[in-house]
């Protein structure tokens, strides 16, 4: 418990390791920079289009870009606030593949409502993908604001409106088609890597009842998974981590 209120699961980066998050928020920022300092023609070398899109090294370069600091400041905002927690629960690769596919198929609505010829900037799409991503594997979280905590599906409603905004009165429609086609692409990344709850719960009503368990065991597991559903794996005790490690391994055996 930190300043009196209790942990989220979306208010820390996780345990500590590798992480694909700053890097991700930096490669944008850098992009950006370097955008600015050529008088923005450098969106033309790093953004893809239907005429370009032969350029393989635009389906990659596309994904950091932004064609405003706006859209860049929010966007690096809702990836830092959602994309660390993500990190935690699927791991550096499945968060890229996330982030890749949500990108991937943003560009390709993106293209498709503008017809394919203007330069397309990416990075909108790929964090759709991560919101919804989010949205699917943190259903049952919290987002820790300064001022109030809200639940995860309401954060992520305020910030689909938020972006339609944006997109609609700034940016245009093929913006807002590459956002929502990012999102679409973010929950199919979710089916493709099999990090799905729904498919989970199948997986578990289906796997064969294990003999030789522990009943007194389970009883002790029971209120520690009731905890982590409530305020997230943080706010576990040191002996609560130590059950439930050794209810992984009693698993795994």
């Amino acid at each position: 418990m930190r300043d009196g209120r209790p942990p989220s699961s979306l208010d820390s980066p996780g345990i500590g390791g590798p992480s694909a998050v700053v890097p991700i928020i930096i490669a944008n920022a850098v992009v950006f920079l370097l955008q600015i300092l050529a008088n923005g023609e450098l969106g033309s070398l790093f953004g893809i289009s239907s005429a370009t899109s032969w350029q393989a090294w635009r389906v990659v370069t596309h994904l950091f870009t932004h064609d405003s600091f706006l859209m860049l400041l929010l966007n690096m905002w809702i990836f830092w606030t959602l994309g660390r927690p993500l990190e935690r629960r699927l791991g550096v690769g499945k968060l890229l593949i996330v982030y890749a596919t949500g990108g991937l198929t943003g560009m390709v609505c993106g293209m498709v409502v503008g017809h394919g010829g203007s330069m397309l900037v990416g990075a909108g799409g790929a964090v759709g993908g991560v919101v919804v991503a989010a949205a699917v594997v943190e259903a049952t979280a919290t987002v820790q604001l300064p001022s109030l905590t809200l639940p995860i599906r309401s954060f992520v409603a305020v910030v689909c409106v938020v972006e339609f905004f944006i997109c609609v009165m700034i940016d245009g429609f093929s913006q807002l088609a590459q956002f929502l086609g990012g999102a679409v692409g973010g929950f199919a990344g979710l089916r493709w890597i099999g990090t799905f709850p729904g498919r989970r719960r199948r997986a578990a009503r289906n796997e064969p009842i294990r003999t030789g368990a522990d009943p007194a065991a389970d009883d002790d597991l029971d209120p520690i998974l009731d905890k982590i559903g409530r305020t997230g794996i943080d706010s576990l005790t040191a002996e609560e981590r130590s059950t439930l490690e050794e209810a992984r391994n009693r698993l795994m055996k």
